[in-house]
């Protein structure tokens, strides 16, 4: 039997103090203005995997996911609680997120987390200069886009890094090397930003590297070059 107090919390590399959740939360404080109550946030998702991203929602949000495979959907939704059971309204859309984005009025988002690229044959258009100016579309103007770079074959930091610097923007990598919290896994995360009063928040501070310039040696992924081999891990 499954213990009730622990269906919302968020696991393996989506926990409270991975990349993504220290993302969330310093956003959640930068966005709280003197002594009022934070505004909600407005989250979308590139992947759904079982929905575990859902646990980070609060009452007001809105987690906005974009899954390419319907069966990943009806797995998320039948066997695991995370979208059922999350406090924000939870969306999934169904298509290719570069397509459906390209297409869709802007979101507004305040954090867009990138979270397909573990497998073995990632898609590469979801992190070009291109597809980050789709994104753009859909971002406030000081919001963060956080990628996920676990990967033991791949060192997706340095084409972020990369691609950051390209960009104008700021790449911080959060690396967790332990086992962090309950049912947690070691993790990589790149957050892309140019918001400043997120960079200068006291948890970004800590925890987070800013790599910009150690991309210089990875040329910037375009939808005309992305190769793996500059980055294959050693």
């Amino acid at each position: 039997m499954m213990r009730p107090e622990l269906r919302k919390i968020p696991t393996i590399y989506f926990t409270f103090d991975s990349g993504v959740g220290i993302a969330i939360r310093a956003m959640r404080e930068t966005r709280r203005a003197g002594d009022a109550k934070a505004e909600p946030l407005r989250i979308g998702a590139v992947g759904l995997g079982v929905g575990t991203m859902a646990a980070h929602g609060r009452d007001g949000d809105v987690l906005r996911f974009y899954e390419i495979d319907p069966n990943v959907v009806d797995i998320a939704r039948r066997y695991f609680t995370f979208l059922g059971d999350s406090a924000a309204d939870v969306e999934v859309i169904i298509g290719d997120a570069r397509i459906t984005m390209q297409s869709e009025e802007p979101q507004r988002y305040d954090v867009l987390v990138l979270d397909a690229f573990s497998g073995d044959a990632p898609p590469l258009h979801l992190l070009t200069q291109e597809a980050f100016g789709v994104y753009r579309k859909h971002m406030r103007e000081d919001a963060v886009v956080a990628v996920h770079t676990t990967n033991r074959y791949v060192d997706y930091t340095r084409a972020m890094a990369s691609l950051a610097k390209t960009l104008g923007l700021h790449a911080l990598h959060v690396s967790i090397e332990d086992n962090r919290g309950f049912a947690g896994a070691s993790s990589d995360w790149v957050l892309i930003t140019g918001g400043h009063d997120f960079r200068e928040h006291p948890l970004i501070r800590e925890r987070a590297v800013d790599i910009t310039d150690s991309g210089a040696s990875v040329r910037t992924w375009t939808d005309q070059y992305s190769s793996l081999l500059p980055v294959l891990s050693r």
